[in-house]
């Protein structure tokens, strides 16, 4: 039986007497009746040392510490504040250790007349600079403190319930097929800034020589139709694009080879078509 995708619930607000409190356990109590997930909750609140904190908190930091660093799948539930995310949220972000690589998150906002959307659409910037994965769908409150009565239950669930079941759907989704995929292939090794660079100088995973360059694209078009496309590394080789790539090259004939053929993706097709020349001869222009 494959093991359920740990899915960790973040608070995005830390103020006193907070409205998160009633949107976070809604969402609790609609995930703990899906058996794929094993649910964790992290409050930005208690993840920073405060002078003279009893030992409760520093147990409780640590427990949070390794819940996002086991982390399959994140679940944010943020309000907006001033057209944007909370300030508490982005340094939880910023500071706190987590495995956010490759891992989906999805959104809970709440809000004014916008819902908390616009502190979303800020927030899928940030963590797409961390490697995250955001899904597409996710849950918007507009009005909040109308929708929740006194004891923090919605006064109409059946919308909310439906939205959050299909933004559950897609982060099940994600995190199993992410997971498999960091199985196979370590993100690691094709992580940062300098993975192209590495490749194109042929350093990249060992292998003495890896064809990704612009005359490698030419090589792969013309000269060498189905072979150099998988002197790739191997965490490269399972990739769907290089497998279609090389099939298409495969069945291109020779003629076309001879002829220049250009692969669909490849640097050269992408380019704009150059404007015809006229020259000019005796008889006018042509």
């Amino acid at each position: 039986m494959q093991d359920r995708i740990r899915l960790v619930l973040i608070y995005g607000s830390v103020r006193e007497e907070r409205f998160c409190d009633q949107v976070v356990a809604w969402a609790r109590e609609q995930i703990e009746q899906r058996s794929e997930f094993e649910l964790s909750l992290v409050d930005p609140a208690v993840m920073f040392r405060q002078p003279g904190e009893a030992q409760e908190l520093a147990e409780q930091r640590h427990q949070s510490l390794q819940q996002l660093l086991r982390a399959d799948a994140f679940l944010i539930v943020t309000p907006e504040y001033n057209h944007g995310y909370p300030a508490a949220l982005k340094q939880f972000i910023d500071e706190v250790p987590a495995s956010w690589e490759a891992r989906p998150v999805g959104f809970v906002s709440y809000g004014g007349v916008s819902g908390g959307l616009r502190a979303v659409e800020q927030l899928r910037q940030v963590l797409a600079e961390l490697h995250a994965m955001t899904v597409r769908s996710s849950v918007c409150f507009t009005n909040a403190w109308e929708q929740f009565d006194e004891q923090g239950q919605l006064s109409e669930p059946r919308h909310a319930n439906s939205a959050l079941a299909h933004t559950l759907v897609q982060l099940n989704w994600w995190a199993q097929t992410l997971r498999a995929g960091r199985e196979r292939v370590p993100y690691e090794r094709i992580r940062g800034r300098n993975t192209v660079a590495r490749m194109q100088s042929g350093s990249f995973s060992g292998h003495p020589r890896v064809a990704f360059g612009l005359r490698d694209w030419r090589r792969v078009g013309r000269v060498q139709p189905a072979r150099s496309i998988w002197r790739f590394s191997p965490a490269l080789r399972h990739c769907p694009f290089l497998e279609r790539e090389s099939e298409q090259i495969s069945r291109g004939s020779s003629a076309a080879a001879r002829m220049g053929s250009w692969p669909l993706s490849s640097p050269r097709a992408c380019r704009a078509p150059r404007p015809r020349r006229r020259y000019r001869l005796r008889r006018g222009w042509r």
